[in-house]
């Protein structure tokens, strides 16, 4: 498979000490025909060879497996996503249930392989191998053509106030084992209307959804400064090409200033400057521009142990990735797709963020019970009806000059 990437070492190295993977839930509006699934996936193998792979550690290197086992099926819808070990198994795992009337699907794949974008371009690959029409494409895994053409500038106000916050965590319910996921959705005329402000007003939608992270994290809190650490996809930096399957995201690592009085749109005005800053400064891409170089002259078990010391897992992460493509698998179509991170004990929140057809879906995936499910849940809600309070008239950015 040839030399590994250094941020396949970022992921492989937390393996054991918690959920490496990400997910792709589909629900479709028909039957799936698990066997031609089954196919496409051996299909789609030799243009992402590490999917049919397990994953040596301590070597870093993927080893083929000879038969390799991918897809199963259970006899209910499935909307919850798996665990594996993907050091004896494959990089990939599909789960398909059969409801009533129509199926479902989650397709897991491990950070190690692939970031939020590039599992979603897996799945798009899935479905050109299930419809007859894929096309063999080489799959860019390197990041080393982005980091050439960047100059890292230095680290923002944001930053710098963030390395001296204590860690934060929303102390929810933490008791159970249940893998639990929970989705609150804006519907697509509300986010027309969400959609239309922020155009208007010069912000972007991920602006609306990080202002109702911070706003709701500092209410719950009782803080004035939140960090929220965000992933970044690095594709748009450099000339990869048209497939990524790969791990190719960065991270934005800063805190947010939250005035007890402020409104939603003076919250934003300071979030969407800070955003502003950090992509002006190439600041998402700080952390591996340092670790990167080291990576690849240290040997594996020493590159390990510096992303172990250096590397944390913060206990609220958002993620967003982005508006999905829709999805058609023979005559069967996808009515509700979205994509989450890792399933995380429930004191730590990971909200993760897609929109499908015009509707965005808010996810958090938890390893906790139902107790705990419901109090994430409250907190997500409160999340949705930040962004919803925005297309009050009486609140507007013109004031704090976001244009």
């Amino acid at each position: 498979m040839g030399k590994y990437e250094p941020l396949d070492l970022v992921e492989a190295a937390f393996i054991g000490h918690g959920s490496v993977g990400i997910y792709a839930t589909v629900i479709f509006d028909g039957r799936i025909d698990v066997d031609r699934l089954a196919d496409a996936v051996l299909r789609v193998g030799p243009v992402v060879p590490e999917t049919l792979c397990r994953i040596d550690v301590r070597r870093m290197r993927f080893l083929p497996i000879p038969a390799p086992d991918i897809v199963s099926e259970i006899p209910r819808h499935v909307e919850t996503g798996f665990d594996w070990d993907p050091t004896t198994d494959t990089q990939v795992k599909i789960l398909v249930g059969h409801g009533p009337v129509s199926d479902s699907m989650v397709v897991g794949m491990t950070h190690v392989v692939t970031d939020g974008i590039g599992l979603e371009q897996y799945v798009s690959l899935l479905e050109k191998a299930y419809n007859g029409n894929l096309t063999i494409l080489n799959n860019v895994r390197s990041i080393d053509s982005i980091l050439a053409t960047v100059r890292i500038g230095e680290p923002t106000r944001g930053e710098l106030a963030a390395v001296k916050l204590s860690a934060q965590s929303l102390g929810l319910p933490d008791a159970g084992n249940e893998r639990i996921c929970r989705r609150v959705t804006i519907p697509a005329g509300t986010m027309d209307s969400i959609h239309d402000k922020a155009r208007k007003h010069g912000v972007t939608l991920n602006d609306v959804f990080m202002t109702a992270c911070v706003r709701v994290v500092s209410r719950i809190l009782h803080l004035p400064f939140i960090l929220l650490p965000c992933p970044v996809d690095l594709r748009p930096f450099g000339d990869v090409g048209p497939l990524t399957v790969a791990n190719l995201s960065g991270l934005y690592m800063s805190s947010y200033a939250v005035g007890q009085r402020d409104s939603f749109s003076e919250t934003m005005g300071s979030v969407h400057r800070e955003i502003a800053e950090l992509r002006a400064r190439n600041r998402s891409m700080a952390a591996m521009a340092k670790f990167i170089p080291l990576c690849r002259m240290a040997p594996v078990w020493l590159a390990r142990w510096m992303v172990r010391q250096d590397m944390m897992i913060p206990a609220i992460v958002y993620s967003n990735f982005g508006s999905l493509e829709p999805l058609q698998f023979g005559g069967t179509r996808a009515a509700a797709y979205y994509v989450t991170g890792g399933y995380r004990k429930n004191s730590q929140l990971g909200l993760s963020v897609s929109s499908y057809k015009g509707a965005t879906s808010f996810v958090h995936s938890l390893i906790g019970d139902e107790e705990g499910a419901d109090a994430a849940e409250a907190v997500i809600r409160q999340i949705v009806q930040e962004c919803e309070s925005w297309l009050d008239p009486i609140d507007s950015c013109e004031a704090i000059g976001v244009r």
